[in-house]
């Protein structure tokens, strides 16, 4: 009688696994393997960025051609969606949201701003979302706004203040301004090029503050980073 028991038992395990291997479900992650990766790209195409973000999006449509020239991941062709974040933190939470649950991205990349990056980032913290930031920025790198979904490949001021002294100073002088943009990559770039003019006995003549967008230093009203003078 145990025996019946025993093969009858088995039996139901093997027709319910037979049962769920043909429902819907399976056929769902068999689809899901052909399924389009969408990638967000939240970028500032409009305001004062907007030419290295139409830069960023050439890059990353050059990048997605090759994927899906190269056969793509396991078959699965990639699909870059651009969205303008207007170099606003709400409008970059608002896009980024927007290609979450509208769009279905399976993960997103971009911002050009420390700003913006920062409301990207908590939207995916938030949606448990991947999001790959390209923007030069100390603070993303910091344990407050870190996550598991968070990413940066890009540079920090840190880091390019740091290699632009340490090049710049003792081939071409210890007399220096600095021109300090009024934003917080300026701020984070003076900061370390101070760190790396105390290290190296700099006189530090004088250090304005000027606006992203300066006419007296750039034709046009064309954005200026921060910037070393020599004398």
């Amino acid at each position: 009688m145990k025996q019946k028991v025993t093969n009858q038992t088995r039996r139901k395990v093997l027709i319910g696994g037979a049962t769920v291997a043909s429902t819907p479900l399976w056929l769902n992650v068999a689809n899901a393997q052909a399924d389009t990766i969408k990638i967000g790209f939240p970028v500032p195409l409009t305001g004062p960025f907007s030419a290295e973000a139409q830069d960023q999006v050439k890059a990353a449509e050059l990048a997605i051609k090759e994927f899906n020239d190269a056969g793509g991941f396991n078959g699965r062709k990639a699909e870059l969606l651009v969205r303008d974040d207007k170099l606003n933190p709400g409008e970059a939470a608002t896009r980024t949201l927007e290609l979450i649950e509208k769009d279905k991205v399976n993960y997103v990349v971009g911002s050009l701003s420390a700003a913006t990056q920062l409301s990207i980032n908590a939207v995916c913290k938030e949606r448990k979302i991947l999001f790959n930031s390209i923007s030069q920025s100390d603070a993303i790198n910091e344990i407050k706004d870190w996550s598991i979904y968070t990413f940066h490949e890009a540079l920090n001021p840190h880091m390019t203040a740091g290699a632009l002294a340490r090049y710049a100073i003792p081939r071409f002088g210890k007399k220096i301004v600095f021109l300090t943009a009024d934003y917080a990559y300026g701020h984070r770039h003076s900061q370390q090029l101070r760190t790396q003019s105390f290290y190296q006995s700099v006189e530090l003549r004088s250090e304005p503050v000027h606006p992203q967008s300066y006419e007296g230093l750039m034709p046009r009203g064309r954005y200026i980073y921060s910037s070393l003078l020599f004398h």
